[in-house]
């Protein structure tokens, strides 16, 4: 990414996993939001 992520960006590509099914996925982006 040319950008540091945010909670904003990191919450909309936590959405789209559970959109898809994307558990694993969904489960790291749920760890950086956390540590952000």
């Amino acid at each position: 990414m040319p950008f540091e992520a945010d909670a904003t960006v990191l919450g909309a590509l936590m959405g789209a996993c559970r959109l898809h099914g994307a558990i694993e996925l969904g489960n790291e982006v749920a760890q950086l939001l956390l540590e952000s």
